[in-house]
């Protein structure tokens, strides 16, 4: 029927009918007629002489009644066997997916059409940038395009920030499998002019970095400049990254040194790698010089940076009154720390024996209404336990367990020698029973 009221040019009618279908299959969807409706459009096919609309219908159909999963999947399976969708198909979808707020199933549509040489117009742009905008991602594009280009300009047209978007969508993923979609999408792109040439050659070097090629990614970069192309902080960053990721630290830091020289400004990613590079490597001091510095030029690290950062701090404790200053600077300048970042410094002053610096983290702690952690109690515990506050200690044992925190059996065994010290065996002997039990 579908196909015989298209044929006839009925299309409010075959989409009517389509719709009605679709909503009846989707009540009763299970995993075994998925496609059930495309499977029977595709077996009538041929026979009926029928036309391609038919299953544009199909898929402008899922999207608008929001079967947005099945309709993509659908799209899929059609052009799979053959069958070219419309742009009018895939801009629906767009629409439709970003009206849902479906972010990550926008851009899968979006990669979708550039993989089938499917281009994108004027609607589909827009939808895009919606999209960039309602995950917060469209100023961040904007600044890693200025990043490269140094200036605002035609690298920041609609298109190219879509198209880099993508790019680095792909090249960003943590599963990290995709870098060779990336670049081939790159390729397609270049090809429609849809990314500019200098934008294009340093993704192809944030690619070869991801890849661990940092050779190849130097010949890239010096392919670059002897084509007139100006350096830039991004290629750099991404070099920093690659350095700092294969222990190559020293590099990185002349790299640094380098890019500074030359004009060009260092960001907050640039700082975090460094950061993260040195404190991995044993070179906390540096570390938190590089937290400073970073400061000084209006930039912050992002918490996982610093947290990692007092990972290391906690081996060498020797540092710790110096981060806990720069986490007070960064706090006034707006870094919000979480009980991570709390913790680890509390552990690191309970390591060189400052209880009344682990005292005064966990008072600010409950301040703010962070709750600390396993390790931040335990560190608050031990502390008050060594200078002879087992009193203390224990109500900070019942706050532990009335948050629901499992006392480790660290705590405990600071707990009862605490008590054990003070002459008070029958305490310390139900503390024992009650560490088997949690045990």
């Amino acid at each position: 029927m579908v196909h015989i009221l298209v044929g006839a040019r009925l299309v409010t009618d075959a989409r009517a009918l389509l719709e009605s279908v679709l909503k009846r299959s989707g009540a009763a969807e299970n995993e075994g007629s998925r496609f059930e409706v495309v499977d029977s459009l595709l077996d009538s096919y041929r026979v009926t002489v029928s036309n391609p609309l038919v299953f544009n219908l199909l898929v402008q159909g899922y999207a608008k009644l929001r079967m947005l999963e099945i309709g993509f999947e659908v799209c899929c399976y059609l052009e799979d066997r053959g069958f070219s969708l419309t742009l009018i198909s895939y801009n629906t979808l767009l629409h439709f997916v970003l009206k849902s707020h479906e972010i990550e199933l926008l851009w899968k549509v979006y990669e979708r059409m550039i993989s089938r040489r499917m281009y994108p117009d004027e609607a589909g742009i827009r939808a895009m940038i919606h999209g960039l905008c309602k995950e917060g991602k469209l100023q961040e594009m904007i600044g890693m395009l200025d990043k490269i280009h140094g200036k605002r300009s035609a690298a920041c047209s609609p298109l190219v920030i879509v198209s880099t978007g993508l790019v680095l969508r792909i090249l960003e993923e943590e599963e990290g499998g995709r870098i060779e979609v990336a670049m081939g999408l790159l390729r397609l792109m270049l090809q429609r002019n849809m990314i500019t040439d200098t934008v294009a050659f340093s993704l192809i070097v944030h690619a070869k970095v991801k890849l661990g090629d940092l050779s190849s990614a130097s010949e890239v970069y010096d392919e670059m400049l002897k084509r007139g192309f100006d350096a830039n902080s991004f290629c750099y960053t991404s070099f920093v990254e690659g350095y700092c990721h294969s222990g190559r630290v020293e590099d990185a830091i002349n790299l640094l040194r380098e890019m500074k020289s030359t004009g060009l400004k260092p960001y907050s990613q640039t700082f975090d790698h460094i950061i993260l590079g040195c404190a991995k490597t044993g070179r906390v001091e540096e570390s938190l010089e590089y937290c400073s510095e970073m400061m000084s030029m209006g930039h912050l690290p992002t918490l996982s940076v610093f947290n990692e950062m007092l990972a290391k701090v906690m081996e060498q404790p020797v540092h710790t009154n110096q981060a806990n200053e720069i986490l007070t600077s960064m706090m006034d300048k707006g870094f919000f720390p979480n009980e991570i970042t709390y913790s680890r410094l509390m552990a690191a002053y309970a390591k060189d024996g400052k209880v009344e610096e682990v005292a005064k983290l966990y008072y600010e702690m409950e301040y703010r209404a962070i709750s600390p952690g396993e390790l931040g109690f335990a560190s608050i515990i031990s502390s008050l336990c060594n200078c002879g506050k087992v009193e203390e200690a224990g109500r900070v044992l019942k706050v532990m367990k009335d948050r629901g925190v499992r006392p480790v059996k660290d705590v405990y065994e600071a707990l009862i020698h605490g008590h054990l010290d003070k002459g008070s065996e029958e305490i310390a002997a139900r503390l024992r029973r009650e560490m088997v039990l949690y045990d």
